[in-house]
């Protein structure tokens, strides 16, 4: 067959929830031709939704033999950052900035580039070099933006964004990063109804530019399977194989301090960190079809899995996995690695629920754009741990509290490195000193020391919470009642 068969098999495949023969057409699709860029950047795509940085970097470089476009340069150089090739990166990065041609899209990539290595003044040159060759760039001010506190010397430059905003001919993604740009800026500057107006455009914006549409109600917010949790935890229960090295599961909501978490462990000398893997996500339809006495093919994919870790911590004993939504997935992820740790992080509700409400996603789920959903979604998440709680044997899981881990970082990482079964290490207390590249939205928040000031960030927002008002009150009903 054609390489143009394979591929079309391959999507179609993708698109029915088979993965892993997806993979498999696409692949052949490029053994038939290397050049074939839609193959490569489906690949791309997929590889880089897994979390699995040696095939991503291999793929990279495929795209850059096929194509010496900018982009796909570019890609590259992130991957090699990814795959903890800092120094080859740092070659590939001079080569870039050297041959760099002078438009705006090209130098906010190399800024975005400096900023996932840690260097943000070198990245906010980057991004206000794109601003002046074309002052549309909502990407650009937003990493400024994130990069500082803005205060009443930016007064100008924040005139100049709300400005941009007004123009008819900015598109929704550069709309969405600039709404989010001003709504920082103004919160800085303790303007909050103003505000979360912004922030509330930017979400409009974002939802309309990920998926065309208005607003829908409550379609997206899922509801929990109990039959379906119950069968997890029962599943392959006679089944252990030994997998190293060994995962260490960070869960939770989005925004409720995974990255932080990650970024602290991984200071630590035998933890590795894998960023948020999508492995278990795309395996999920496989999975649904392993019967309670097929313990082989989940043995295999255990095995792989651990295989994708070790590449993210090659003689690490532990390596994590902060993939939020793997909370989710509990029941299947105790019965696959008996001795495996999972963490979950918890954060008052409000404060996280204002946190994913001001916060810009690169791949954003389609109920974290209005208050209503996101409220929704967190009842959801809290009846699912609930569950879980009642599911799982006692100890399973490690609650951390958020609000603990800023206020009493110490106490608390010494109990989960007790929980991990390591020998403390003081490190941890220094994530800002942490080398590792880091691709979530949390980039600019887990380079510096560890802050309080998102504690009870939502009281700036309090009179405009809406839907997420009811959460408090629960809060403190949950309170009064364990007290």
């Amino acid at each position: 067959m054609p390489a143009t068969t394979y591929y079309g098999f391959g999507i179609a495949l993708w698109g029915m929830g088979r993965s892993r023969e997806a993979v498999s057409m696409l692949e052949k699709a490029l053994v038939h031709n290397p050049k074939h860029m839609s193959a490569i950047q489906e690949l791309l795509n997929i590889y880089n939704r897994l979390g699995d940085g040696p095939n991503e970097l291999r793929l990279a470089r495929l795209a850059v033999e096929a194509n010496s476009d900018f982009s796909y340069q570019a890609t590259l150089t992130l991957a090699l950052i990814r795959n903890g090739q800092v120094g080859d990166a740092e070659d590939r990065f001079k080569e870039l900035a050297a041959r760099q041609q002078k438009d705006s899209g090209t130098l906010s990539q190399l800024g975005l580039i400096c900023e996932i290595m840690g260097r943000t003044d070198e990245a906010n040159s980057y991004f206000l070099s794109s601003i002046e060759y074309r002052p549309d760039q909502g990407f650009s001010y937003y990493w400024i933006t994130q990069n500082k506190k803005m205060t009443s010397e930016d007064l100008e430059f924040i005139a100049k964004m709300k400005q941009v905003f007004l123009s008819d001919d900015l598109d929704l993604t550069q709309r969405e990063s600039l709404a989010f740009a001003i709504g920082k800026s103004l919160e800085d500057l303790e303007e909050y109804e103003e505000a979360i107006r912004y922030f509330e455009e930017g979400n409009a914006c974002g939802y309309r530019s990920h998926f065309g549409e208005e607003y829908s109600n409550k379609s997206a917010i899922p509801t929990m399977d109990r039959q379906f949790m119950d069968a997890q935890v029962r599943l392959l229960e006679n089944s252990y194989v030994s997998h190293s090295p060994m995962p260490i599961f960070i869960v939770g909501m989005i925004r409720s301090g995974t990255s932080l978490m990650e970024q602290m462990l991984s200071s630590h000398p035998e933890i590795g960190a894998a960023g948020e893997l999508g492995f278990w996500d795309i395996s999920w339809d496989e999975i649904q079809k392993i019967g309670e006495s097929d313990s082989d093919r989940l043995n295999e994919m255990c095995t792989e899995y651990c295989e994708l870790l070790r590449s993210y911590g090659e003689g690490k004993r532990c390596v994590t996995d902060k993939r939020p939504d793997n909370f989710l997935r509990l029941g299947l992820l105790c019965r696959a690695f008996p001795t495996g740790k999972i963490i979950h992080m918890k954060r008052h509700p409000a404060d996280n629920c204002v946190s994913i409400l001001t916060t810009l996603n690169a791949t954003p789920a389609p109920w974290a754009f209005q208050k209503d959903t996101i409220a929704q979604f967190y009842e959801f998440y809290s009846d699912v741990m609930a569950e879980w709680q009642s599911l799982l044997s006692p100890g399973r899981v490690l609650d951390v509290h958020y609000e603990d881990l800023i206020n009493n970082p110490e106490i608390v990482l010494q109990r989960v490195c007790e929980f991990c079964e390591l020998e403390w290490d003081p490190a941890v207390l220094t994530p800002e000193k942490n080398p590792r590249a880091v691709v979530t939205p949390s980039v600019a928040q887990v380079r510096r020391p560890v802050y309080s000031s998102s504690i009870a960030r939502w009281r700036r927002f309090e009179p405009w919470l809406g839907a997420i008002s009811n959460l408090i009150a629960d809060e403190e009903r949950g309170k009064t009642v364990s007290s």
